[in-house]
C-alpha cells in the first residue's frame, strides 16, 4: 500500500522536478492534462485525480520514487519537516492602534442616493480604517433601509 508521504513525494515532485514530471506524465498519460493543470496550479481540482491514479497504479508510481530517489530525496525531507511544524510563537498582532478603525460595524442609511453619498463623503472625511465593505438592503425599525456592513 503506497503511503501519503509517497504520494506527498510524487506530488511535489511533479511541481518541483521538471524530469520527474515528465517521466511522470509518459507513466499516467490519460491524466496529463491534470499533470500541468496542477504543476500550474497545486489548488486545482485535479489534485484528487492524481492522487487516484497513484493509488491505482502503486507499482508504476513506487517504480518512479525509485528512480528519481537522490533528487527526490531532498524533498521528502521537507515534507517531513513541514508536517512537525509547531504554531507560531508570536500571536498575531490585532490592529488596535488604528484610529478610525471600523472593521465589523453595521450601519443603517436611507435608501436614497443622497443618504449613500452622504455617507461615503463621511466615511472619506473622517478616514474610516476597514477591508471592505457590504451594502444590501434591509428592513430596519420598520423602514426600508441599507444595512452597510464593515469589514
Amino acid at each position: 500500500m503506497i503511503t501519503e508521504t509517497e504520494i506527498n513525494l510524487i506530488l511535489n515532485g511533479i511541481r518541483s522536478n521538471s524530469s520527474f514530471r515528465l517521466e511522470f506524465g509518459k507513466a499516467a498519460d490519460s491524466i496529463l492534462d491534470k499533470i500541468f493543470s496542477y504543476y500550474s496550479n497545486p489548488n486545482c481540482t485535479c489534485k484528487s485525480t492524481i492522487k487516484d491514479w497513484i493509488i491505482k497504479n502503486e507499482n508504476k508510481s513506487l517504480e518512479l520514487i525509485n528512480r528519481f530517489k537522490d533528487s527526490l530525496k531532498e524533498p521528502v525531507q521537507q515534507i517531513l519537516i513541514e508536517s512537525k511544524k509547531e504554531e507560531p510563537e508570536k500571536p498575531i498582532q490585532q490592529p488596535s492602534n488604528i484610529p478610525n478603525l471600523k472593521i465589523g460595524e453595521v450601519f443603517f442609511i436611507e435608501r436614497t442616493e443622497e443618504a449613500y453619498k452622504n455617507f461615503h463623503t463621511k466615511m472619506k472625511d473622517e478616514r474610516w480604517a476597514f477591508r471592505g465593505l457590504s451594502v444590501t438592503p434591509h428592513i430596519h425599525e420598520g423602514k426600508e433601509v441599507w444595512a452597510i456592513f464593515t469589514y
